[in-house]
């Protein structure tokens, strides 16, 4: 079994690393311990995914058939899903994990939750980690993998030459496009799913926890009542939603080269920026009914201790014969006092951090960028490099 840090620790950081396809890894020999050997599994599925079909369709080519390897040279969306995606994905399983297990323990650590509901948060950690490590999980992605390649395969889509069998009618696919559809397209899924699956885990670590009674602190400066550094969640999935990103601009690209209009690349960059925020921004949402009364107590509480402030203050200083106010510390005091109540008075309903979710949405439109440039006629960006430079 691997290493998990004991619970009476605190919330293991290893809390959101496993789940599919680590299973499929594991049968694999890919991933031992979670977390480990991130550069071995990389390498293995660009060996699985890419290579395996590059040599059979280099075989398929050698026999008679050398347009093949044209059509799988000039394959933009199986470069970048093996060659990229794939990798990225796995790659996030090392950085973005360990972040949300950081993040979960930081509830503890702040004392957002009191010694009397450290049971509630030890219950929502192993219920977490036994969901994490469920067979069931590994079952559900295979079979949602396999059913959307089938689906995808008998829903009569034009495949890629090199995947398409012309040599005669015993089979529609070539066998670099049994292995494709079979091996490389299911792995991917895997992946993709997995961290889908890895989403849904931390929506509902989050709503167990903000069923819990956490001291969420009005005034704080992060004006989201302490809970701010939830939102740093964003940050750590952006290089999921780089793979994402990657997996529809190599298609588009396919699409840009065989002429459609860059319009297309425009709708779906705007559908995949939508789809990320909601899928990585969502699990947040939880915490709003949280913000909100502490937000409605906050008001009340600080706001009478600024209405006694200021009641004492006119007191003293308006309703009277001031005397001397150079350096009278009453002044000093209110101005202190109102800020705070202030930040109360601005606190937030969503512990969104503004700068991680723009770095989110810069990493997942990334790689459409080399598709824009795609579409662009080479006069034109010889040009433009020439207005820059000269």
């Amino acid at each position: 079994m691997p290493h998990t840090e004991t619970i009476e620790e605190g919330c293991p950081v290893d809390l959101f690393e496993g789940g599919p396809p680590y299973g499929v890894e594991r049968l694999l020999r890919l991933a031992r311990r979670r977390g480990t050997h991130v550069m071995r599994r990389s390498v293995a599925m660009v060996a699985i995914g890419w290579v395996v079909p590059l040599l059979l369709v280099i075989l398929r080519s050698v026999l008679g058939e050398g347009e093949a390897i044209l059509s799988f040279v000039s394959d933009f969306a199986v470069h970048s899903r093996s060659l990229v995606a794939a990798p990225a994905l796995i790659f996030a399983e090392a950085v973005c994990g360990p972040r949300l297990g950081v993040i979960a323990g930081h509830f503890v650590d702040s004392g957002l939750v009191p010694p009397s509901e450290r049971p509630r948060f030890e219950a929502a950690v192993r219920s977490t980690i036994q969901l994490r490590d469920a067979l069931v999980a590994e079952f559900v992605v295979a079979f949602l993998a396999y059913g959307i390649v089938y689906l995808v395969i008998n829903s009569g889509a034009k495949l890629p030459d090199w995947q398409v069998n012309t040599s005669g009618p015993a089979t529609p696919l070539s066998l670099a496009g049994w292995w494709h559809s079979m091996v490389s397209v299911p792995l991917l899924l895997f992946l993709i799913l997995g961290w889908i699956w890895r989403v849904g885990l931390w929506m509902r670590f989050l709503w167990l926890v903000s069923k819990i009674d956490l001291r969420l602190i009005p005034a704080h400066p992060d004006q989201a009542g302490g809970l701010q550094f939830v939102g740093h969640s964003l940050r750590a999935f952006a290089i999921v939603g780089f793979g994402f990103g990657t997996v529809v601009a190599g298609t588009l690209a396919n699409k840009v080269a065989q002429g459609a209009s860059p319009l297309v690349c425009k709708n779906a960059a705007i559908i995949l920026a939508a789809f990320v925020v909601a899928l990585f921004g969502s699990p947040l949402l939880v915490f709003m009914k949280n913000l909100v009364g502490a937000w409605r107590k906050g008001i009340l509480r600080y706001g009478g201790l600024a209405d006694r402030l200021g009641r004492e203050f006119e007191s003293k200083w308006l309703d009277q014969e001031p005397g001397p106010t150079l350096e009278v510390p009453d002044f000093s005091a209110a101005v202190d006092l109102y800020s705070v109540v202030g930040g109360a008075y601005q606190m937030r309903y969503l512990p969104i951090d503004y700068g991680s979710l723009l770095l989110l949405l810069i990493a997942t439109l990334a790689p459409f960028v080399p598709v824009l440039l795609l579409a662009l006629p080479f006069e034109v960006i010889v040009d433009g490099l020439a207005d820059l430079l000269f």
